[in-house]
């Protein structure tokens, strides 16, 4: 019989053996059972695991150990000559001890392994158990305990970086932001986000579902730039297996996945007629049907929407549906480009720097001030998401604890693109439309990277998508080619002299 135990001792200390020593060293378990033989068995084989081991006999005890010891995990016996381990269950979790908890017992019935699970028993097995058995279960339960640790940590880091009194800013602009979102987080009102691109369109829809009453539910982010129309309906709405080529399974969309959460369309603007009609009646009824399907889904969920696109002058050029307009500008929240919030430059690049020094574990703790002027120089059109790739690469060409000229880029630092100019000239300059200004810039963006459209979509922070559209509707082509309105490259360029710093 000892030939056995030991036998089996030794086969259950190879299965543990296989958990991660780190984890496992780390581990201390509390083995609570009143029969001295089970106790001592059970804990000399975990000890023999490189688990440290506290042992108790009793209710009583096991709870004065809790007390004294930051305990990993309980495996305790159900019944004891002071109470049973549900007592101890229910104390450890009123006292929110960081355990999780394993159940053993030799009377074994379904109520009471459904009673243990309920009060928040991480597992129960039955004695005689398996010793190969309880080790797979240890693992697990030790798996739980340390997921749940990274969710809380990671729930913490989301606070910490979305809740709008984390947001850095000193401007009064942004000041009436971030009060204006503690304010509306609570309703369930359509929000619409717009500002150009990088001024943190996302961090304020993330803020305000953190606020919301909805934060425990999804968060779901969708960039209705980044796909074609056909593919963006599907990933919406979802589909049914055999809807269109390609589609063997059935899949829920986003919209369904976000339900109970909030949902953020993102660059709305670039979303087609037909796909605005549908996220219409979904705001309108509260249904949606999947691609190919005839069955009306119910969802519950907050809408918001951001775009860097003046939306009234898509309604009249006939990109955007005005009554769309309408239900998702309920609320409008419009983000000032970094020019017109000079004032938080320094303290966003610090901000930057900590972050990526702490990231590739660089000593850099200061940023020079003629760097600081510089960037205050700056007239950032990429805004804050330029600001913070400026920094990292600085950070990563700095070889000393202080970020200066030189390690900025060769660009950058020997030409800044700010406009010096007064306002009396500014005000002698011609007036364009904003659609012209856009179509220049892109070609001379084009211009720049030789065609490259790749590069070119990098350099102007827009989907391939969004430039095809932007190259069909202003009539622009390849040298040499034809548009895809049908005309040529050289007419779309006649009559553009104006240069772009």
């Amino acid at each position: 019989m000892l030939i056995r135990k030991m036998s089996a001792c030794w086969k259950w200390i190879r299965e543990v053996n296989k958990i991660n020593h780190n984890e496992r060293s780390m581990a201390k378990i509390l083995v609570i059972d009143d029969e001295d033989t089970i106790r001592r068995t059970v804990a000399a084989s975990l000890e023999a695991a490189k688990y440290q081991i506290f042992k108790a006999a009793d209710v009583k005890k096991g709870l004065k150990i809790l007390d004294n010891e930051t305990i990993d995990l309980v495996l305790s016996d159900l019944r004891l000559p002071d109470g049973s381990g549900i007592d101890l269950l229910r104390a450890a979790k009123a006292k929110e001890y960081p355990c999780e908890v394993i159940i053993m017992t030799g009377y074994a019935t379904l109520d009471t392994a459904i009673q243990a699970m309920q009060e928040g028993a991480s597992d129960y097995v039955t004695k005689p158990f398996n010793i190969g058995e309880l080790s797979v279960r240890i693992e697990r339960a030790l798996q739980q305990k340390q997921l749940r640790r990274k969710v809380r940590r990671l729930e913490r880091e989301l606070h910490e970086r979305f809740h709008p009194d984390n947001i850095i800013s000193n401007s009064a602009n942004m000041q009436k932001v971030l009060e204006q979102v503690k304010n509306i987080a609570p309703t369930d009102s359509s929000v619409l986000i717009t500002g150009e691109s990088g001024t943190g369109k996302e961090l304020i829809a993330n803020a305000i579902h953190l606020l919301s009453k909805r934060s425990e539910h999804p968060f779901i982010a969708v960039n209705c730039g980044a796909l074609p129309e056909s593919l963006l309906e599907s990933e919406l709405f979802g589909h049914v297996r055999g809807a269109f080529t390609g589609a063997t399974n059935t899949r829920a969309g986003l919209i369904e996945s976000s339900d109970g959460g909030t949902l953020l369309l993102d660059e709305i603007g670039d979303a087609s007629i037909p796909v605005q009609t549908k996220l219409l009646r979904v705001l309108e009824n509260g249904t949606i049907r999947r691609v190919g399907d005839t069955q009306e889904r119910k969802i519950n969920i907050r809408l918001l929407a951001a775009t860097n696109k003046e939306l009234t002058r898509e309604i009249t050029a006939g990109r955007f549906r005005q009554d769309f307009y309408y239900r998702i500008n309920v609320i409008p929240i419009h983000l000032a480009p970094l020019r017109e919030r000079l004032e938080d430059i320094p303290l966003l690049a610090k901000f930057f720097l900590k972050r990526h020094a702490a990231r590739i574990s660089k000593q850099i703790e200061e940023i020079d001030s003629a760097v600081i002027e510089k960037l205050m120089q700056y007239s950032w059109p990429g805004n804050i998401r330029e600001l913070e790739n400026l920094i990292e690469y600085a950070v990563a060409m700095a070889d000393s604890e202080m970020i200066r000229i030189k390690n900025l880029p060769f660009t950058f630092s020997q030409e800044s693109p700010v406009q010096n100019k007064s306002r009396a000239d500014l005000l002698q300059q011609e007036i364009l439309p904003i659609a012209e200004i856009e179509k220049r810039h892109i070609l001379l963006v084009l211009e720049k990277v030789n065609w490259n459209q790749r590069k070119a979509c990098d350099l102007l922070q827009i989907s391939k998508v969004t430039l095809y559209r932007r190259l069909k509707e202003y009539g622009i082509s390849p040298p040499g080619g034809n548009a895809p309105g049908g005309k040529k490259r050289s007419q779309a360029l006649k009559g553009q002299n104006t240069k772009f710093k």
